[in-house]
Order: C-alpha cells, then structure tokens, then sequence
C-alpha cells in the first residue's frame, strides 16, 4: 500500500511539475489560469488515491464479547415479572432473597439466517435486579465452521449488540448448562464456551457475522431491535400532496 501511495505522489509531482514549466514566472497569460488547472490535475490525482485506498484496505471489524447466562438471578420468578421488575412483595411471596431475577420466556420457531442453512428457534431471555429486566434474543445455531460469514435477522437481534451467550458464570464455573444464582439448573440454550480469542467470532462492517474457528455449537444473543415504523413511499406522498391540493381547490372554490 505504502508503495502505491508513493507512485500516486510521485505522479502528482510530475503533474505540478509539467504544470509550472507550462508558466515559469505566473505570467499575467497563465497565472491564474495556470494555477487552477495545477490545482485541478492535484485534486485529481488525490482523490484518485483516496479512493484507491479505501478501495483495498481491508474491512473493519469488530470481536464478539461473551456474555455469561449463569448466576444473573433467581430463576424462581416468572418472566412477565422479571421484565416488569421484581418487587419486595413478590421477593417475600417467592421466598428469595433477592430481586435479581433470570427467566426465558416465549420462542419463535422458523427462523431464517442468511448464510446459513435450515430454520432456527430464537428464545426470549430477561434478566434484571429490581428494575425493568433487559430483554434479549437467544439462538442456538448449532455447529459453525471456520471461514462461515451469516446475518441473523434484524427484526429479532440487533447487530451492534450480538454477544456470544455462555452457560458460565463470567470467564469460570460449569459451562454445560445455564444455573441460576440459587444453583438451580435452567432449561434453554447457551453456549459451552466461557472465553473468546480476538479472532473467533467478529462482526462485519455490513452487520454481517464471521466465524474465525470452528464452533461445536454457537449460541448468540442480542438486545431485541427497537420496532421502526416506516417511512412512507414517495408515490404515497405524491397521492396525499394531490388529495390535499384537491382540497384546497374545494375550499376556495366554495368560498
């Protein structure tokens, strides 16, 4: 890169240099006429390398962090009340000891992955502390080989927010299965990999998904995806511009 970017400076050089021959001393023939075509064929010649070097310069990406599904709370709460935040009564009635709550909650069967053959299951998980719970997605992709990019789906996970879904309890602990703080075992997918390298799972510039290892079995979480309501078409604005316009001739036309 460093070489092509000198052959690009050294044209430019060239460029000037032919440039300034054509007006030595700036005459008042070619003195701003001169210098504007100088400035011009530079231009060009700098853009030209920016473009060829973002061109080739190879993607950014970003690794995936972990996060443990283990020990986050009791699992002795119901979902609908973890999301809503648990409170001292239902603390008493369930007798723990704490708000802190984990539940899944409802799946979504069916579900398409771009990249990546057959259908999925997406689970509802919530944790939380007293307060309104964080609500995620969880899917179990299975088995993932080296070199597989894949998209999951905007409408459940939110790519700027994907995180390996482990069964440990931060970078230790049992990573079978999910447990809750009390101990108890819980039922649902998590992944049995307590820590990730730099490079075995990275997130693409276009919310794409690269595995850079081989995965036994890859599970994925994220945030649930605000619901955007779409814009309307430009032919819907044209029809509304013209119904408005209508009347308004009715109006002036009854005035």
């Amino acid at each position: 890169m460093g070489t092509l970017l000198w052959f690009f400076w050294y044209g430019a050089c060239l460029t000037a240099s032919k440039k300034l021959s054509a007006c030595p001393n700036l005459t008042a023939n070619c003195s701003l006429g001169g210098f504007m075509r100088l400035l011009r064929s530079l231009g060009k010649v700098i853009i030209s390398a920016a473009v060829f070097a973002i061109g080739t310069s190879p993607s950014l990406a970003t690794s995936i962090p972990v996060r443990s599904g283990s020990g986050l709370g009791s699992s002795a709460y119901s979902f609908t009340d973890c999301v809503q935040g648990v409170t001292a009564s239902e603390e008493a009635a369930a007798d723990q000891t704490t708000q802190a709550c984990e539940a899944f909650g409802s799946s979504t069967t069916g579900v398409t992955v771009t990249g990546l053959a057959g259908t999925f299951t997406a689970e509802e998980f919530v944790f939380g502390n007293g307060s309104a719970g964080t609500l995620l997605d969880v899917i179990d992709l299975g088995a993932i080989t080296s070199g597989t990019t894949f998209s999951l789906p905007t409408t459940l996970f939110d790519a700027s927010n994907v995180e390996l879904f482990s069964c440990g309890q931060g970078s230790s602990g049992v990573n079978t299965q999910l447990f809750d703080s009390n101990g108890t075992a819980m039922t649902g997918p998590c992944s049995q990999i307590l820590t990730l390298g730099p490079n075995d799972l990275v997130l693409n510039t276009n919310g794409s998904l690269t595995a850079g290892t081989n995965f036994s079995d890859l599970v994925l979480e994220s945030t649930i995806p605000a619901q955007v309501v779409p814009a309307p078409e430009p032919s819907s604005l044209m029809l509304l511009g013209i119904g408005l316009a209508g009347l308004a001739g009715l109006a002036f036309k009854f005035r």
